[in-house]
């Protein structure tokens, strides 16, 4: 699987710092792509006919909101995501695979 491009993330990253978004402001603007991703999705799936590509854009823009979300709690909050991650991915697995 390839994932996002480095310099994708360093934009991300660079446009978050210089901008006057909040932690709140980014969760909301999160939640709203969230929730239009979802209503493609279920829009793919059932009575609504969504392109796959639509599903994507929409996937896109809340992988985008989390990214900048990320930054901006990472900013004030220093934490190493990778090491919860790890952590986090353990559980899944016993979770999800280990049943």
């Amino acid at each position: 699987m390839h994932f996002i491009d480095q310099k994708n993330l360093d934009k991300i990253e660079e446009l978050m710092l210089k901008s006057d978004r909040t932690i709140e402001t980014a969760s909301l603007k999160t939640v709203e792509e969230l929730g239009e991703f979802i209503s493609a999705n279920f829009g793919l799936n059932s009575y609504k006919k969504e392109s796959p590509e639509h599903l994507q854009e929409e996937l896109t823009d809340v992988i985008q909101c989390i990214i900048s979300l990320y930054v901006l709690v990472n900013k004030e909050y220093p934490f190493d995501i990778n090491k919860i991650l790890e952590e986090k991915n353990i559980k899944w697995e016993n979770k999800y695979i280990n049943k």
